[in-house]
């Protein structure tokens, strides 16, 4: 079986806190680990997010990359 997790979906999360009106965002992954589904939080800016859309680069792999799997 592979090191690497199964990616099953990823989604850029934008929220607002309230307290400071700022907004944050993140990329929020969920991901198969042996036989549970878990998720994970990437650290992305909206505007980091749309250059690697508009370069058309494999966010799966930056994924894999930079996330914090647990097995």
């Amino acid at each position: 079986m592979s090191s690497q997790p199964e990616i099953l979906e990823y989604a850029l999360v934008v929220t607002t806190a309230s307290s400071t009106e700022r907004p944050s965002s993140s990329l929020r992954v969920k991901y198969s680990s042996g036989r549970e589904i878990r998720t994970t939080d990437l650290p992305m800016t909206v505007a980091k997010y749309a250059q690697m859309i508009e370069d058309q680069a494999d966010i799966v792999s930056y994924i894999r990359d930079h996330g914090n799997f647990v097995k």
